[in-house]
């Protein structure tokens, strides 16, 4: 795990991640609805899991 010093722009990466969500093709199935889901409802560490898991790249949005 690779230490972040400061904070991200949450904002930014929330909309990144949904947007980026949405434009699964199937995003009708459960599993995609349900990550969506928690993406809008997510605090700062877990958006940060969430983003790093589907492949989205966290350097942007540190401050």
């Amino acid at each position: 795990m690779d230490l972040m010093v400061g904070s991200v722009d949450a904002k930014r990466l929330r909309r990144d991640l949904i947007r980026q969500l949405r434009s699964i093709p199937n995003q009708k199935l459960p599993n995609v609805r349900n990550k969506i889901y928690t993406a809008e409802m997510a605090d700062e560490q877990s958006l940060v899991a969430m983003a790093k898991k589907e492949g989205l790249e966290i350097r942007r949005y540190i401050r």
